[in-house]
């Protein structure tokens, strides 16, 4: 059976037996990574599939909104 591949993140390089992401930051997300332009980060991991993976999922589940389950009062909804 053939195993399904991943299609390769742009930016993603293997340095020294550990992948690293460089990449320039959206203008809507350089706030988020403290006004940066461009981000270099560590994956931490020698697995070419945990790096694609790990390469963003951080700040998606940081920058997730909550789902309400009712509109606080004074909100003007």
């Amino acid at each position: 059976m053939k195993v399904p591949t991943m299609a390769k993140l742009p930016g993603l390089s293997l340095r020294t037996g550990v992948y690293q992401l460089r990449v320039l930051a959206p203008l809507d997300l350089q706030a988020a990574y403290g006004g940066r332009t461009r981000l270099s980060e560590s994956l931490a991991t020698s697995d070419p599939r945990a790096a694609t993976l790990k390469a963003f999922s951080d700040k998606r589940r940081e920058l997730s909104p909550q789902q309400l389950t009712e509109v606080p009062p004074g909100t003007g909804a």
